[in-house]
């Protein structure tokens, strides 16, 4: 029975009965009484479960809380153990080591902390204390060492202490941890595992490089996943009944019989606003994909980078009717690439955004190619994608036909993996050429028309229609930078040198133009949104620095090289790479003018009342509602924005290839795992493992690992943490959840030796990137 429905028992038995024995005045003040104090009972439990995932079998130490699962459930999922309390271990330390012996008279041991505030309902400290392995069970010396050794790891000591005694399993077929439910994702399990050789809590330090699995649920039982996973999935369930607690964070390891055994098992600490199964069933049966369909956050126009992760319902409206409605589509056809049969690039699903790739594949085939041949190509580019699902955020490069190599005769490498004639290669090849140069004669245009159609307006339908101009110029000049780009990168290693100073130069010049046009036009300072498509995001002042200084000082490249054979000449190379970032990078800041001053006037002419909710109308719905043609119930609006919260928090995958790696997906990470949610930028911390503590309140901290003894870093409130080892589910990723502490965790080798070394970085977890400074 619920412990709510004891105490509301309690108070309301006793009024019912005082109210029967005396009706009258004092009966009333009696109910009156109870009532008000079963109010204070329901509000408090209210407050209670918002405070976290709180339980109310509150168990003293992890070891309690494991003997009171042992007891209550199936006990061959649990291993053998001794608990030993600080004060007796001091007192009779040699009857502490018998009482383990006569337990355990042969074999390795695991001596872990157990002390009073870990692992409980508010806080963990996971990680934070030590745990000595392979303890020999026949060595009284080691064992008393050992559990002497755990106890001096806690620094603020208590009598009721405990070190938690386990048999040590050396050889486990698998190694993992559940969290029954994701931080942030509540309708969700997390499951990291490692099968291949793996060491015991490898998993919790990161130092296994882990499977990650995100699956639904409602659905658990349904998903594939390895058989010993549903005996963990229900034991998960089993104990979060028990304790009390909305989530557990479950290690576990699988023997080479396959028996689950489960080492650990804690409340997993966050807030939990919303248990209903999340509104699924009709929106992934309404998914458009097919054989040829792979759908990907970070291909082409990626919506991830320009709207981030969870783009509200004004922002996708906006970005469609502005560039993924028609324009990509159309601005490439006059390039000479084919034309796709749909113009919707994106799907939303669930409230979060997807490039459908075939179209992507399509729109990026010259227009000389036949149907037939073309159809045959894009199946072998879905195909060779879903086998490379890593290259779905670089596909221009690597399987898209957009470009052509920059040496005659030479293909590029999307080009080389198909399986077709030579002869249609070098066709191809040609074509691809051809659109290349024709972007290259056209770029001395769209350079000069970078400015043409931006200008203050107060009227809407001008605002509007130069936001439409000047997209299409930021199209045109987009596919131009990535052409360049491509070529840049084909240069730069044919000569194994940086040329990346090119590109920063037309950047800095299209900045200094975007100030010029800027003062022609009487504008002295310029605000804009810090997300273009987001109407309430907040406006910044244009900090255009000390550019000047910067073009004067930065002198053209001296390149060298023998390009006869190269479709430009080095110099005019040089010169379509500057002319294009140039372009693209006014034609992007006079777009985003544009559109902050359209929406400044939508804002401004949207009625007072529906402010508050204008990120959840469509621009068709907000627009009408401006112009007096329609009306909204606010009611209807704020349930849009319930939806809306509701979605942001579940996990979806970068790419997927069917409806059912919908609901259950494997994570990876090429860089790392990101915690938490937005951007920030701050100072870099590199901390060593031997540094003494120190004031990093605000700081990036960079370490190693959440060695023991590294918990204090936390107890810092730093910005962020970034780690060389660390998993989604590893006991760092536990602290970031806690204390709500941003994290890039499990970084590889050469982005951990870049970050350490750098002086700042800025962390943007929607579209899992990071810069250094």
């Amino acid at each position: 029975m619920n412990i709510v429905s004891i105490i509301t028992a309690v108070i309301i038995i006793p009024q019912i009965a005082f109210a029967y024995i005396n009706p009258g005045v004092m009966g009333y003040w009696l109910q009156v009484f109870f009532a008000g104090a079963l109010a204070l009972v329901i509000k408090f439990w209210l407050w209670w479960r918002k405070k976290g995932n709180v339980g109310l079998i509150r168990k003293k130490t992890k070891a309690d809380s494991l003997w009171f699962l042992k007891e209550n459930m199936d006990e061959k999922l649990f291993l053998e153990q001794v608990s030993i309390k600080r004060e007796e271990f001091e007192s009779h330390p040699t009857g502490c080591i018998r009482r383990i012996q006569k337990r355990f008279t042969k074999g390795a041991l695991v001596v872990r902390s157990s002390f009073i505030g870990e692992d409980q309902f508010l806080e963990s400290h996971a990680g934070a204390y030590k745990s000595l392995l392979g303890v020999p069970s026949e060595s009284s010396l080691e064992l008393r060492k050992s559990i002497a050794e755990v106890f001096a790891s806690n620094p603020k000591p208590r009598d009721s202490d405990q070190v938690l005694i386990q048999v040590y399993i050396d050889a486990p077929n698998i190694v993992g941890v559940l969290f029954s439910r994701i931080p942030g994702a509540p309708w969700q399990f997390s499951l990291s595992y490692n099968d291949q050789s793996p060491k015991p809590e490898g998993v919790t330090s990161g130092l296994d490089r882990s499977k990650n699995f995100v699956f639904f649920r409602h659905k658990a039982m349904d998903h594939d996943l390895p058989s010993w996973s549903k005996d963990l999935i229900q034991a998960s369930l089993k104990i979060e009944k028990l304790l009390m607690v909305h989530a557990v964070d479950i290690e576990f390891v699988v023997l080479a019989d396959g028996a689950l055994k489960i080492l650990q098992a804690r409340p997993l600490v966050h807030s939990i606003e919303d248990e209903s199964t999340p509104p699924l069933k009709t929106e992934i049966t309404g998914i458009r994909t097919d054989e040829n369909t792979i759908l990907s956050r970070m291909s082409d126009w990626n919506p991830v980078e320009i709207l981030g992760a969870r783009a509200k319902p004004l922002d996708r409206s906006l970005y469609r009717t502005f560039i993924c409605e028609k324009v990509w589509n159309e601005e490439r056809s006059r390039l000479g690439y084919h034309r796709a049969s749909r113009d919707d690039l994106l799907q939303e699903i669930v409230g979060q955004d997807y490039v459908d790739t075939s179209l992507v594949f399509a729109s990026l085939m010259p227009q000389s190619i036949d149907e037939e041949l073309r159809d045959r190509i894009n199946k072998e580019q879905v195909n060779y994608l879903r086998e490379h699902p890593d290259l779905h955020d670089q596909i221009e490069f690597s399987v898209c036909l957009s470009h052509s190599s920059l040496y005659r005769g030479q293909l590029t490498r999307a080009l080389e993996v198909l399986s077709i004639s030579t002869e249609d290669k070098r066709k191809i090849s040609r074509d691809l050429e051809e659109i290349s140069l024709r972007v290259v004669s056209r770029i001395q245009k769209l350079v000069e028309s970078g400015a043409l159609f931006a200008r203050r307006t107060k009227d809407l339908s001008e605002a509007y229609q130069v936001c439409q101009d000047q997209a299409r110029l930021f199209v045109q000049t987009a596919r131009a930078s990535f052409i360049s780009k491509a070529w840049l990168m084909e240069f730069e290693s044919r000569l194994n040198q940086d040329l990346s100073d090119i590109v920063a130069r037309g950047t800095r010049e299209a900045l200094l133009k975007h100030r010029e046009f800027l003062n022609e036009n009487g504008v002295e300072t310029v605000f804009v949104r810090q997300e273009a498509f987001s109407i309430s995001s907040d406006k910044v002042e244009i900090d255009f620095g000390s550019l000047d200084q910067f073009v004067e000082t930065s002198k053209p490249l001296n390149l060298e090289l023998s390009s006869d054979e190269a479709i430009l000449s080095v110099k005019g190379l040089e010169q379509f790479i500057h002319q294009s970032n140039f372009a693209r990078e006014l034609n992007k800041r006079q777009f985003y003018w544009a559109l902050s001053q359209y929406l400044d006037l939508l804002l401004q002419a949207t009625p007072s009342p529906f402010r508050d909710y204008v990120d959840f109308l469509e621009i068709e719905e907000l627009v009408t509602l401006v112009a007096g043609e329609r009306n909204f119930a606010l009611s209807e609006l704020a349930q849009r924005q319930r939806s809306y919260e509701k979605r942001a928090k579940i996990r979806f995958p970068d790419v997927f290839c069917g409806k059912e790696e919908f609901l259950c997906f494997e994570e990876k990470a090429r860089r790392g795992h990101f915690i938490g949610e937005g951007q920030l930028q701050g100072e870099v911390i590199y901390l060593p493992a031997e540094n003494s503590k120190r004031d990093l309140r605000g700081k990036v901290v960079v370490f190693e690992r959440g060695e023991p003894g590294l918990d204090w870093v936390f107890d810092q409130k730093p910005k962020a943490v970034l780690t060389r080892y660390g998993g989604p589910n590893s006991h760092v990723a536990i602290r970031c959840y806690e204390t709500g502490c941003v994290g890039l965790l499990g970084l590889d080798e050469n982005s951990f030796a870049a970050v350490k070394s750098a002086k700042n970085i800025h962390l943007n977890c929607d579209t899992k990137t990071f810069e250094l400074g």
